[in-house]
């Protein structure tokens, strides 16, 4: 669960980075925004397909990981 959490994190802060950033044109912004959706994307299917962790556990990730 650790290892998800710290991954949780690690979008955290490239996401704030996304929102304060000044990107030189709306293609390249778009492009680091989907990038940034598939990455939590990911990390959701990762996290449903986890068999160790208990589905409150995974649950709480994913509810997380979606706040984001």
């Amino acid at each position: 669960m650790e290892q998800y959490k710290k991954e949780l994190n690690k979008i955290s802060v490239i996401l704030e980075s996304f929102y304060t950033a000044k990107f030189t044109s709306s293609k390249k912004e778009y492009e680091t925004n989907q990038t940034n959706k598939q990455q939590i994307m990911q990390l959701i299917l990762r996290i449903k397909l986890d068999q160790h962790l208990s589905e409150a556990e995974q649950q709480h990730l994913v509810n997380e990981a979606l706040m984001l």
